[in-house]
């Protein structure tokens, strides 16, 4: 019906963090009761029968855990606890199998021991340590943790399995696409509607519910929200939110940070998240024909596109009239509790991406009559006209085309055109005397387009006229919308990567930048259609701005600040087109100056903003969103280990493979030095920067004279705030870095690391206190015997050896401190256990080391290769091609010259070894032939010399027979 571009969705791909969206959760139980106790018991009587189990296949796209992650001791408590464990896996193997749960693939029963083969996610690491030692967690991130979280309590539920232990420690994340999965069901029993016990309950404190510590019974369902909740505050706060049994039977939640929203942050949202996931739940087919039944198809074309993607991707979590409600949780619990889920449907330009999670069905190639056909089957259509003007024209048609087939709607439908601001550009001021005045809805006949976008404005008057005549049948709605961020970024994506990427020294403006830009954050665009649909308002015509009078100056400093020195340059216009990345339209937008205000959007609807007060005023939660979103995550390396060991090399290698920045204690000493000269050198004092350049003065000084005073070596304090510096720059933090052999002991970490502001869960731990922006995240221990460093160092040339200090006696010396400061009670390496950053030990003399470490870190987090630099590679592989087969070419020559040569040379070894042979041979029958030439001139020659004689006296007819005759006749044997 939808014709041959249709794409349907697949079972089970691997979920990527820009488009998961939420599914079922706490519904539809299965009740076991005695049957369930009848399968325990056969399950546990069949343990011994392991080798059956040892004949499935394990599916070869999946790792598996280390052997020693699943064995565990026989004795009685842990063989019954296993055995549970085992039970409640081999349940959750049954299909439909969650993504979101770990999977064991095979057990084994030894004397004394189980073995588990387990599924093993790579790269990554327990919820607990991101949360505690990753980058500060935003909500975009924390939104699509939670949703899997659900997810995987919910299929557990409906498998008949109480989890029993939900906390941090046991989920695991994969670092690059943040998928969860859940863990450990060593506490784990069998679902029941009668509850538990409260003396049994065997979880962890911080995530215990009240009823466990105030009643005799609980029940997982509500266990499994309170441990759900609590898993969330720690997201948001990073701490817990009770600390002792006091606390939480008063359940008081005080909610501390500020960069989450407040939907997102109070229990509404939490409620929201449950209530939502629930309403796909099969308890009855009754419930799932109603929730079908009030479900809404909305299309929307190009959904592979920015803004469409992230509008349609935010449509597929949000619950059909959910924005009717006036906010109170038991409204929207209430109502969302009868609704469902917007459906999406959409157009593709490319069809070899990666299909959108959050479609239903995707369309490519598709003729107009087959997109008719995909229009007429839906309840919403949304045409996007902002990005892409070759979609003015299809857009038209559309609105035309259902017009025309307004006759055979089986339901109304509503018909959304996304507009952009520029068709209000070279609008006039409402009062010329005070062009402060916002623009609003109500100037909607006085605007004026700009020349390149007058088509714009005739296909908005276009969908608002044919929305006129049949309102019943066929709604109309234009939204005008302001340049839109957020997400990954589009219009202004240009600023954060140069800021990001930080390889200039000042980020550009484009003209004067004074010009106020009409701006707004794409979900709440999205929150604007949402509104459209629920209410269906009787005004047609919207602006979609936030409040926000940011200037592009204002824009581009917020960024320049947030991700990179904060420096901007004010540039010619003309200067943009040499970017390659910004557009004669993009030049166009971020140039329109207009003072705009959403009078309607806030008097008709009922919309929840995010990111009212604009980009600015948000521009860390935008900036950590477009991070998350486009994995743009530093990565923290710290090498260390013995001098000579080859940390500098792995180091340089690394960095060049993960575009990190190399923190070496010397270099970051003479770059520290270097800039600061450069800073006294290029800049006169005045009024304004004086009190900078003393200061910078004072520093130098102080630096150069602590170095005469110590032999060119600084003292630790100036070293700890160089490198404390070099680890805060914005590069490092953006990016990530590669520290090179420091810090070397366990108080120059501890005092390198510290962070005053961390805030203490417990007062009595001895956990250090450490900053989660300068700790590393891998820490490897590079490692090889005395004997290989020492064999390595004598193979240094003398000149290199005596500039690193790796002469004999300095070498055999530092070497030894190393190994003293290792073997002390604290070491360095200590330390990183002690915030359980275990080191990765590395044996240089028989290990790939580069290798090992790019395996244990995973992919790079960062652009990759630029358009220029991609041809540059290009070329440079093209002629390392050429110079391949030129060298191959030169080789073969050579080595068809050197064989020509060897034959040659056994040619002529051949001839002159003949010749000798045939020489000896000449010489040794000339030595057999002396006797027979003797015995021949004494007996023989003489009687033939006669012969010949007579027979020339004689002459006869015939000499030879005369001769022959004659011989035979004087034989002297006669």
């Amino acid at each position: 019906m939808v014709g041959f571009g249709k794409r349907t969705p697949e079972r089970h791909v691997p979920v990527r963090v820009d488009q998961m969206k939420p599914g079922n959760a706490m519904e539809g139980y299965v009740l076991f009761g005695a049957v369930a106790t009848v399968v325990l018991w056969m399950v546990w009587s069949l343990l011994s029968l392991h080798q059956i189990w040892s004949q499935s296949p394990i599916p070869s796209h999946h790792h598996l855990a280390p052997d020693h992650s699943g064995i565990k001791q026989n004795n009685a408590w842990a063989s019954k606890t296993l055995v549970t464990e085992v039970t409640l896996l081999l349940m959750m193997r049954r299909e439909p199998i969650s993504p979101f749960v770990i999977q064991l693939y095979k057990w084994f029963e030894h004397a004394r021991k189980f073995t588990l083969v387990m599924e093993y996610l790579e790269p990554c690491k327990s919820l607990h340590d991101f949360i505690t030692r990753g980058p500060q967690l935003y909500e975009p991130t924390a939104r699509v943790i939670m949703q899997q979280a659900l997810l995987a309590v919910q299929h557990c539920i409906n498998h008949g399995v109480f989890h029993n232990d939900i906390h941090a420690q046991n989920f695991l994340l994969n670092k690059n696409t943040f998928q969860l999965k859940l863990i450990d069901f060593g506490c784990g029993q069998l679902f029941s509607n009668d509850g538990y016990e409260s003396d049994l309950y065997i979880g962890v404190l911080d995530y215990c519910p009240p009823e466990v510590l105030t009643e005799p019974r609980f029940h997982a369902v509500p266990k499994n929200v309170w441990a759900l909740g609590v898993l969330l505050y720690k997201m948001v706060n990073a701490c817990r939110p009770f600390h002792n049994r006091t606390e939480i039977t008063q359940a008081k939640v005080t909610f501390q940070k500020s960069n989450f929203s407040k939907d997102f942050v109070t229990s509404k949202y939490f409620g929201r998240c449950v209530i939502f996931s629930s309403l796909h739940s099969n308890q009855t087919t009754n419930m799932a024909n109603h929730n079908e039944s009030r479900s809404k198809r909305v299309f929307l074309n190009n959904i592979d596109s920015y803004s469409s993607k992230y509008i349609a991707q935010f449509l597929s979590s949000c619950v059909v009239g959910e924005s009717l409600t006036d906010g109170e949780e038991e409204d929207i619990h209430e109502h969302a509790s009868e609704g469902a889920c917007f459906q999406i449907v959409g157009t593709v330009a490319n069809k070899d991406a990666k299909k959108q999670r959050f479609a239903l069905e995707e369309y490519w190639s598709v003729n107009r009559e087959e997109l008719l056909q995909c229009l007429m089957h839906c309840d919403v259509i949304v045409y996007n006209i902002t990005e892409h003007t070759d979609l003015i024209d299809e857009a038209t048609w559309a609105i035309s085309a259902l017009h025309s087939e307004i006759e055979h709607f089986k339901s109304s439908k509503i018909f959304i055109l996304l507009s952009t601001i520029m068709t209000w550009a070279m609008t006039k001021p409402a009062d010329p005397d005070d062009p402060d005045i916002p623009l609003t809805e109500e100037d909607y006949k006085r605007r004026r387009p700009h020349p390149n976008f007058k088509e714009h404005t005739s296909t908005e008057k276009l969908v608002l006229k044919l929305g006129k005549q049949k309102k019943s049948k066929l709604a109309t709605y234009v939204v005008t919308s302001g340049l839109q961020y957020g997400m990954g970024e589009s219009m202004f994506h240009f600023f954060f990567k140069t800021a990001w990427l930080g390889e200039l020294s000042s980020v550009p403006v484009f003209g004067a930048g004074t010009n106020i830009i009409p701006a707004i954050h794409i979900h709440d665009l999205a929150r604007v259609v949402q509104n459209i649909i629920d209410h269906k308002p009787k005004t047609h015509y919207f602006i979609a701005v936030d409040d926000s009078k940011n200037t592009f100056e204002d824009i581009v400093k917020a960024i320049a600040s947030a991700l990179g020195s904060g420096q901007i340059e004010k540039v010619p216009k003309e200067d943009a087109y040499g970017t390659k990345a910004i557009t004669e339209t993009d030049l166009l937008y971020l140039n329109v100056n207009l003072q705009t205000e959403s009078v309607f959007l806030k008097d008709k609807l009922n919309i929840s903003w995010d990111y009212e007060s604009g980009i600015v005023d948000n521009i860390f939660r935008v900036v950590e969103e477009y991070k998350q979103t486009r994995q743009l995550l530093p990565i923290k390396i710290c090498l260390l280990g013995p001098p000579a060991v080859g940390k500098s090399s792995v180091a340089t290698k690394l960095c060049r493979y993960y575009k990190l920045h190399h923190i070496n204690v010397n270099e970051a000493i003479n770059e520290k030095v270097r800039q600061l000269e450069e800073l006294l050198g290029r800049n006169e004092k005045t009024r304004e920067n004086e009190e900078m350049l003393i200061g910078a003065e004072e520093q130098l000084k102080t630096l150069k004279n602590n170095m005469l005073q110590n032999d060119g070596q600084l003292d630790e304090q100036h070293v700890m705030h160089i490198i404390r510096e070099k680890l805060n720059s914005m590069p490092c933090r953006n990016q990530g870095f590669v520290l090179d052999g420091y810090p070397k002991t366990f108080t120059q970490a501890k005092e390198l690391f510290y962070d005053a502001k961390m805030e203490v869960e417990d007062t009595r731990s001895t956990i250090p206190q450490y900053s989660k922006v300068l700790i590393p995240e891998y820490v490897f221990s590079l490692d090889a015997t005395d004997e290989f460093l020492k064999e390595r160092v004598r193979s240094l040339p003398q000149n290199v050896a005596e500039e690193m200090h790796y002469t004999q006696d300095e070498f055999t010396e530092s070497l030894a401190k190393f190994r003293e400061t290792l073997a002390e009670d604290e070491s360095v390496l200590d330390y990183f256990d002690e915030l359980e950053i275990h080191p990765e030990y590395i044996d240089c003399e028989n290990e790939a080391t580069v290798d090992k470490i790019i395996k244990t870190v995973g992919r790079p987090m960062n652009y990759g290769l630029s358009p220029e630099e991609m041809e540059e590679e290009k070329k440079r592989k093209e002629d390392e091609w050429h110079q391949q087969l030129k060298q191959e070419k030169l080789e073969k020559k050579l080595r068809k010259i050197v064989e020509n040569d060897k034959m040659d040379a056994l040619l002529e070894e051949w001839n002159r070894n003949m010749a000798e042979v045939m020489k000896q041979e000449h010489e040794l029958l000339e030595t057999r032939s002396v006797p027979m030439r003797h015995y021949l001139m004494k007996y023989v020659m003489p009687t033939v010399i006669q012969g010949l004689v007579d027979c020339c006296k004689v002459k006869p007819d015939d000499p030879v027979d005369f001769l022959a005759e004659y011989l035979f006749r004087n034989n002297s044997d006669d």
